[in-house]
């Protein structure tokens, strides 16, 4: 039997009452393991208590019980030496649901954190916090760009100035291509009559390029020009309903990328209404260039994430191995709950759901990922996909045009690129 306990008291009454039969439920890795303490026993569920929180009060740190050790090593709030043994701990996927009040309660002499914060501790208190003498200077900003959170973690003798470098790279990337920017050059694209030339930057040419390309390999699934038909849906203003089918149907005549003409850095429409949105790529290509600039930097690792656009540098210092970590989403969960742990090096994950951006009516759900060919939301029975490969650019368009196409199609495509699927 699972109880679920409405107060922290009420929690405490049911394991005094159930003292042989019940254990606490918190992230579980010690409590859900094959032979753990949960064998056989009732569960009493804490979880959703507020105990996952971080604060600071009169120069104190104070960590929920919790809160899991992947929140340890996020916040800025607790000591650099204390989220480095953090991060040494376990694996990604199981910092990501072991909390510090399971690990340090149960007691264990395998605990993940307990052995490494009384480390840390006294080499604080003997070395004056330098826990991890071969550990290089890390840094992370976290900023939002592109509609979306993005973060970027990295190591080396100038990762601060590495990672400021990246984002003033990534930020002039979605100036460019901002669909809502009046001055972005997608706009002066969108604004130009047909036949018109407009010069544009390296950047985006090189977004657009590749995204002509996925568009001719996909048949059309992946097309840029879908931005007039999206405007009908709303989604990034609160949709509640369809548009009328008349709307979609007329609008569906400016849709094609075989209407935009690339020449070097010079795009040309064919008609005066077609008009494109590269958010499908633009992050993706961000990553790709925040990937090149750390390497400019000599940066000894790094992870980005770009709202779901990841990439990799380097070696990760927490893992023996080297690998990075990803968790893969679960469609419609909460996030964070992830379906499956991926481990990477050297590449780039892009993961693409139904489930991001939505909306109900009628008891049907309307998502964002629009069918180019019908002008409505794709009806492949796929939920998500994460696309992995060498580029984000690529990884980004790709994993739009496989829920298009669903995975008979999606296979084939990704096969010629050399690319691999997650699929939900």
């Amino acid at each position: 039997m699972i109880y679920h306990p409405r107060t922290p008291q009420e929690a405490v009454n049911l394991r005094k009452e159930h003292a042989d039969t019940a254990v606490y439920l918190a992230g579980g890795t010690d409590d859900l393991r094959l032979g753990g303490a949960a064998e056989g026993k009732d569960l009493i569920d804490i979880t959703g208590f507020d105990f996952n929180t971080i604060t600071e009060k009169d120069g104190k740190v104070y960590i929920g019980a919790l809160c899991t050790l992947q929140d340890v090593i996020e916040s800025e709030l607790v000591p650099a030496f204390i989220r480095e043994a953090a991060g040494f701990c376990a694996s990604f996927a199981k910092r990501n649901s072991a909390t510090v009040g399971g690990n340090l309660g149960l007691r264990r002499s395998d605990s993940y954190l307990a052995a490494a914060l009384t480390a840390a501790l006294a080499a604080a208190t003997l070395g004056g916090c330098n826990f991890f003498k071969n550990k290089t200077d890390e840094y992370t900003d976290t900023r939002f760009l592109m509609d979306t959170v993005c973060s970027i973690r990295s190591g080396g003798e100038n990762a601060q100035a590495a990672v400021a470098a990246a984002f003033e790279r990534a930020e002039k990337i979605a100036a460019a291509v901002d669909y809502f920017s009046a001055d972005s050059e997608v706009a002066a694209i969108n604004r130009a009559k047909a036949n018109e030339p407009i010069s544009v930057s390296d950047d985006t040419a090189a977004i657009l390029r590749t995204a002509l390309e996925i568009y001719k390999s996909s048949n059309g699934a992946f097309d840029i020009t879908i931005a007039s038909v999206k405007d009908l849906w709303q989604f990034s203003s609160g949709a509640h309903q369809p548009p009328p089918p008349s709307e979609i149907n007329s609008t569906l005549e400016n849709v094609g990328s075989d209407k935009i003409l690339l020449n070097g850095n010079t795009v040309t429409k064919t008609a005066d209404k077609v008009k494109i949105d590269l958010g499908g790529a633009a992050k993706g290509y961000a990553v790709d260039c925040a990937k090149a600039v750390l390497g400019e930097y000599n940066a000894e690792y790094a992870l980005i994430d770009f709202g779901g656009s990841i990439g990799v540098v380097g070696r990760n210092p927490s893992r023996r191995g080297g690998e990075w970590s990803v968790g893969l989403q679960k469609p419609f969960g909460k996030s964070g709950e992830y379906t499956k742990i991926i481990e990477i090096s050297d590449k780039s994950v892009v993961t693409s759901g139904t489930y991001q951006r939505y909306f109900k009516w009628n008891g049907e759900i309307y998502h964002h990922i629009i069918d180019p060919k019908s002008g409505y939301p794709s009806k492949s029975g796929i939920s998500g996909v994460s696309i992995i490969c060498g580029s984000a650019l690529l990884a980004d368009c790709l994993s739009t045009a496989y829920l298009v196409m669903g995975k008979d199609g999606g296979d084939r495509l990704i096969q010629m690129y050399g690319a691999t699927a997650e699929v939900e």
